[in-house]
């Protein structure tokens, strides 16, 4: 017994004295009745692309464990067993302890050692407001209809609510520095962000003092550019400038137009390229339906400006990889198998506009469409146009199933290794349905409208058959 106490010691000082000599943040604890075999800490590594990785480890056989991870600045992490999960502060060389109960994990978690007052406010933040009241998806249902004077009464109520929950919580239990401005500016900017999105929801058709509430938030936070609340009302609040200025503002694009705002406005350097840098990012995933003139503008722009050798980086790929997508772009040819074991490569549709279709058999969003699939089919039969379905489905019998099933009209394709294939990383297929319209010489065209959009898709197909037709 000795020998095992002995044990459990040196192994526990060991850990302390590894993780504190590389420089990482240690969590150790334990789990009456697990109800998985590890835990893990899902940390985002990239704040503008929201990039992350996942660090896991396993539990012993009496639910114990201690888990190691390096972080370079103080960050919001998400910790997770089994199927619950909770979102916790940390700081580089902390050492912080745990213990809860499968299954109740808010009820029953309680932090010690570094941080503990930090992450037991949180618990008991979400349990204050029985975790309904910090979810966006429940605020959004649960005023939805109200008048412009009933929802702000129900945002200013609920942000004071949260404020004097903090306030009384910190007097007893103090907070590290930084963590008491993310918690207050959790409370302000999630505030904002519900007062503008309410705005945005009406046409922006409020009252002037409306507005007023924007006094009390500072629109520049250099401690929080890195914060989910704070970026989200910040990128709704150049929508409100925005909706303020396109009279004057001529044709210039809304995108375009948040981007000079951005510019202008923001003198924060650090806070004005995270800006810059996340509005392009936004730019490019509309790239298929606004054209690359304007994210080009911008692009320009910020690579002549912009200190940040990482936003650089990240945005140089993502504006380089857009442009691959732009309207006159040539889409990327790949061959695959169809129904009968034939190989079928895009380009032998050359001289027929293609609606290529990603989909999949599992997918719920893709099969409602099928309905107006076979009507358009029949519409536009007589007309050159070509429907390409292509399967992102790893079971070759699912997807033949389906497609008889549904009895789905025009040619159809399967990538064997789904979404993991080199097709998937030329299309960017991070997920299905996505919807892409070809011209007859290869090049992608805007973005098609869903088949359920019928008399749109019509009229876009019909616009290339007679602009091929008549060579204008």
């Amino acid at each position: 017994m000795k020998l095992q106490h002995l044990s459990a010691l040196f192994l526990c000082l060991f850990y302390a004295l590894f993780a504190q000599a590389q420089g990482y943040t240690l969590i150790e604890g334990s789990i009456k009745i697990p109800d998985g075999k590890e835990v893990n800490v899902t940390i985002v590594t990239d704040a503008l692309t929201n990039e992350r990785t996942i660090i896991s480890t396993p539990l012993d056989e009496q639910g114990n464990f201690k888990l190691a991870f390096r972080i370079s600045n103080a960050a919001i992490v998400r910790f997770e067993h089994g199927f619950e999960n909770m979102l916790i502060y940390v700081t580089p060389n902390q050492r912080t302890k745990v213990t809860f109960e499968a299954d109740s994990m808010w009820k029953t978690i309680q932090w010690s050692g570094d941080g503990a007052n930090n992450n037991n406010y949180m618990v008991a933040y979400h349990n204050q407001f029985d975790g309904k009241e910090v979810d966006q998806t429940y605020i959004d249902l649960k005023t939805d209809g109200m008048s412009t004077d009933a929802f702000a009464l129900y945002a200013n109520n609920l942000k004071d609510r949260k404020m004097r929950f903090l306030n009384d919580y910190i007097l007893k239990h103090p907070f590290t520095d930084h963590f008491e401005d993310y918690a207050r500016g959790d409370v302000l900017y999630n505030w904002g962000y519900d007062l503008l999105r309410f705005a945005a929801s009406v046409d922006w058709l409020v009252p002037h003092s409306y507005y007023n509430f924007l006094t009390q938030i500072p629109l520049q936070n250099n401690l929080l550019v890195d914060s989910r609340p704070y970026n989200d009302f910040l990128q709704t609040y150049l929508t409100y400038q925005y909706q303020l200025d396109k009279q004057n503002l001529g044709n210039q694009s809304a995108m375009l137009a948040k981007y000079n705002i951005a510019q202008n406005l923001l003198t924060d350097e650090k806070i004005r390229y995270f800006t810059l840098a996340k509005l392009i990012l936004n730019g490019s995933a509309t790239v298929a339906t606004e054209g690359i003139a304007d994210l080009e503008t911008m692009y320009t722009h910020f690579e002549q400006t912009n200190p940040y050798l990482a936003y650089a980086k990240v945005v140089g790929e993502v504006f380089a990889n857009a442009k691959k997508f732009a309207p006159g772009s040539f889409a990327p040819d790949f061959s695959l198998q169809d129904l009968q074991g034939n190989t079928v490569f895009l380009s032998d549709f050359r001289g027929k506009v293609v609606y290529l279709d990603f989909w999949a058999s599992w997918c719920h969003a893709c099969l409602q469409q099928t309905p107006y699939i076979k009507e358009l089919k029949q519409q536009l039969n007589d007309q050159d146009v070509v429907f390409l379905y292509v399967s992102v489905d790893k079971n070759d019998e699912a997807w033949r199933n389906m497609v008889a099933k549904k009895a789905l009209p025009g040619v159809h394709l399967r990538i064997p290794d789904g979404i993991d294939s080199e097709i998937a990383k030329q299309y960017n297929i991070g997920g299905v349905p996505l919807y892409f319209m070809i011209d007859q010489e290869g090049k992608f065209v805007s973005k098609p409208p869903l088949p359920s959009a019928k008399q749109a898709f019509i009229e876009q197909v019909s616009h290339l058959v007679n602009k091929h037709k008549t060579g204008n």
